[in-house]
């Protein structure tokens, strides 16, 4: 079971670390053209996204530190 909490954690961090890649794509992208609505719009998407990730890496290393606290 912990390896499967690991395996989930690692994903969830390569998943934000794409996200927040993207996100400074986006950004840059957003400065340098004529500041385009749509692509406001996906940095806030990748901005939500971004923390939800995170709410769940803290939620699965709580989870992993529980479970690792009754082994």
């Amino acid at each position: 079971m912990i390896n499967k909490l690991k395996e989930i954690r690692e994903l969830r961090k390569t998943r934000k670390l794409v996200a927040e890649e993207e996100l400074k794509r986006l950004e840059k992208d957003y400065e340098s053209k004529d500041k385009n609505e749509e692509i406001a719009q996906r940095i806030e998407n990748i901005k939500r996204k971004i923390n939800q990730l995170e709410k769940d890496l803290e939620g699965l290393t709580d989870l992993e530190d529980k479970f690792n606290q009754k082994s």
